[in-house]
């Protein structure tokens, strides 16, 4: 009897465990109540660093999903390339928990070698796959079951760059001179040697072409620390070793304390120093372990004077051995946006005719329309001094000065490009707007001229002068002269914007050259790549301009241009008046770091480009 019961309580068990099993397989869901988990926004850009394989890279974080009763759900953290298959076969699964987990994080190589296997994914067939910095996308999928489809979170996006974890002996420079505490730059020969360094050579593959940046930073417990802070103090290229002058350290050092908004102490200011490698098209920055110094700066006091006569503004102050000057201009006493009046000024002094201060206030108000340029106002002026173009050195005191703003008045002659385009039509009525349209200006040979730049030229467009229309049938390059219904709609295919207009009201001829589709910002912060934000083409009170759509990351010292992408022509400051900052190699620049507004204003006699940080 006791091996039936024993045998009756095993089928009985098996009948419940067969039946738990069932109910699993049909476990479900209502879709109209349930929630999928909500992912956290993460860090849009992510440069990992290989030299600190063991630090957390990136932290996810989300709040749960809800099926609507209390059941087992499990999450999977999913990796996949933007725009590619949209999570398919190729995706990565960086977390599974069957649980109630709801963050995760990923240390650099954890996150780099899951970048690294994606890519592989994507791989052509002979195993190639292109490393740098990709766009990523995330997500959370929450199921309870097989059968049943899974809830799945918001997408969350960052461009993240990894590094080539399969290149083996790839290494940091050392510094080799290391028996360095303390040094004051109270030199009387600033162009004495004030360091010397010397480290062994980084290795980045074949060691071809390595530069090596010698980079100051305050320690990290400073507050307000961040590694965007850094400054170059020198670069040399190909050696391992240089000599620092006290005048470049002394520039370098109280370049740092101005970003920290520090000055210079009575102890000294401990500094860390490394030397950081890199090479063209390498994405990731090879940095030596840091050596702290105390530096004892040496603070160069600048006083900035000022006279007024005959329409002549001049400008003098302290002049610093060897250095050179940038005159600044803001309407505000924080200087939060600067107009550069004048850059790489050899010599402690500078005047400036009102007609240069008109056209800086100005573009400056497009900047700071809050501020009333009803006479007179006050403008705020400062010295900045600077050696060799490398960092920024000493900023003199700001000196206030009362100004009689004229408006300028735009007198050159005009005919009007106008059409169906974007933004050139009422949008109740459908109709053309003259006060909406772009312009072509009067030139010197008697013919119009502008650069115009539009989406939807298809929709048709003519050009008017007074109570003259030109349009359609254009012969031998000439358009018909009358005719209100003949509109030109053989420009503008292929989502072409942009064109150099040249028209001439005497004869009907009609140029449209430089076509191009559209126009982006390229510069050292993006590797000068073409495949960035386009700039979108906008109009404001009847002001036509382009900008990135979004802001752009600059770091001091930065440059870049205005290029087009299909033919490259290029937007440089010798080319346009505005609000901006240039380089000496005729390049855009910024001397702060931070998110900057970029506005090209394209449709103009002189074409300007206005910079603003925001």
């Amino acid at each position: 009897m006791k091996h039936i019961y024993n045998s009756l309580a095993l089928f009985t068990g098996l009948i419940l465990l067969q039946s738990c099993e069932s109910d699993l397989e049909k476990s479900y869901y209502s879709e109209s109540q349930a929630k999928p988990a909500v992912l956290e926004n993460i860090t849009e850009n992510i440069i990992i660093d290989n030299l600190k394989p063991e630090e957390v890279a990136l932290s996810f974080k989300w709040e749960q999903a809800n099926v609507g009763y209390n059941a087992a759900i499990t999450n999977n953290l999913e990796m996949d390339i933007a725009s590619e298959n949209n999570f398919g076969n190729n995706k990565i699964t960086l977390y599974s928990n069957a649980g109630k987990g709801s963050e995760v994080s990923l240390t650099n190589k954890e996150l780099n070698d899951q970048i690294i296997a994606l890519l592989k994914n994507y791989a052509d067939e002979n195993g190639n796959y292109t490393l740098g910095p990709t766009n990523l996308q995330f997500r959370v999928s929450s199921s309870i079951s097989d059968s049943k489809s899974p809830l799945v979170s918001n997408i969350v996006s960052s461009l993240i760059t990894p590094y080539d974890n399969e290149s083996t002996g790839y290494k940091a420079p050392v510094i080799t001179t290391t028996e360095i505490e303390y040094i004051n730059l109270n030199a009387t020969d600033v162009n004495a040697v004030a360091l010397s360094l010397a480290w062994t050579p980084a290795y980045l593959g074949d060691n071809a072409g390595i530069t090596y940046n010698v980079v100051i930073n305050m320690k990290p417990e400073v507050e307000g620390y961040s590694i965007l802070k850094k400054t170059t103090v020198a670069t040399v290229k190909n050696q391992n070793n240089i000599d620092i002058t006290y005048k470049e350290l002394n520039a370098a050092v109280l370049s740092l304390l101005e970003k920290y908004d520090m000055s210079v102490s009575g102890n000294g200011t401990d500094i860390e120093l490394s030397i950081n490698a890199t090479k063209n098209n390498y994405p990731v920055e090879f940095q030596s372990e840091t050596i702290t110094i105390n530096v004892m700066a040496k603070s160069e006091d600048i006083e900035l004077d000022y006279t007024y006569n005959n329409d002549i503004h001049s400008f003098s102050w302290t002049p610093l051995t060897g250095a050179k000057y940038q005159l600044e201009m803001s309407l505000n006493p924080e200087f939060s946006q600067r107009s550069v009046i004048a850059s790489d000024i050899a010599e402690a002094k500078f005047d400036i005719l009102s007609d240069v201060l008109n056209k800086a206030v100005k573009y400056q108000q497009i900047v700071l329309p809050e501020v009333s340029l009803s006479s007179p106002i006050t403008l705020y002026f400062r010295v900045k001094a600077y050696y060799d173009n490398i960092v920024i050195n000493s900023v003199s005191s700001v000196l206030k000065v009362q100004f009689t703003y004229t408006e300028i008045q735009d007198d050159t002659e005009s005919i009007y490009f106008i059409g169906g385009y974007y933004q050139c039509v009422n949008d109740d009525t459908g109709d053309w707007v003259k006060e909406y349209a772009q312009k072509l200006y009067k030139q010197k040979d008697g013919s119009y001229k502008a650069q115009i730049m539009a989406y939807n030229l298809t929709n048709g467009w003519k050009i008017n002068h007074g109570e003259s229309w030109w349009g359609t049938p254009i012969v031998d390059g000439k358009m018909t002269l009358g005719g209100f219904d003949n509109n030109v709609t053989s420009y503008g295919s292929g989502d072409n914007t942009s064109y150099l207009v040249t028209f001439d009201t005497s004869t009907g001829k009609l140029k449209m050259e430089n076509e191009e589709k559209r126009w982006k910002v390229i510069g050292d912060f993006n590797d000068y790549s073409l495949y960035g934000d386009e700039m979108d083409i906008l109009r404001d009170n009847n002001e036509w301009y382009a900008h990135p759509h979004s802001d752009i990351e600059l770091k001091a010292g930065e440059e870049w241009v205005i290029k087009s992408f299909m033919n490259g022509f290029e937007i440089h400051p010798s080319d346009v008046e505005g609000h901006f900052e240039k380089s000496k190699n005729n390049k855009f620049t910024v001397s702060e770091g931070g998110k900057y507004e970029i506005r090209w204003y394209f449709n103009k006699p002189v074409q300007y480009v206005v910079v603003i940080k925001k």
